[in-house]
């Protein structure tokens, strides 16, 4: 996810879904780099992050943990979008669950 074998860029859309939340900063910020890279500009990206603090969340970590997933993304949702800015024009941002979703544009 942070290091594909695909030309500069290369997509007109893409997506990241249910992935992130594995992940810390450092390895959060590369992806965000890759996606953006093979992005084509005005490329349209979908992706979501965990919003935490919801009580969706909570639940969710409370389910991933049992599972053996343990979830390990630690940016705020401020933070990552600091994070999105270099890249990507965020259209909108969606509150699903315990995910936020971002509708973003390549820049």
């Amino acid at each position: 996810m942070h290091e594909t074998p695909y030309e500069d860029s290369f997509f007109d859309i893409g997506a990241c879904v249910g992935s992130l939340e594995y992940f810390e900063k450092e390895f959060v910020q590369q992806a965000v780099a890759e996606f953006s890279r093979i992005m084509k500009p005005n490329g349209k990206f979908v992706l979501d992050i965990p919003n935490i603090g919801s009580p969706e969340f909570e639940i969710s970590k409370l389910i991933e943990e049992y599972l053996g997933r343990q979830d390990q993304f630690d940016l705020s949702s401020e933070a990552f979008e600091t994070i999105l800015d270099a890249y990507f024009v965020i259209d909108k941002k969606e509150i699903v669950g315990p995910m936020i979703q971002y509708f973003l544009i390549a820049k």
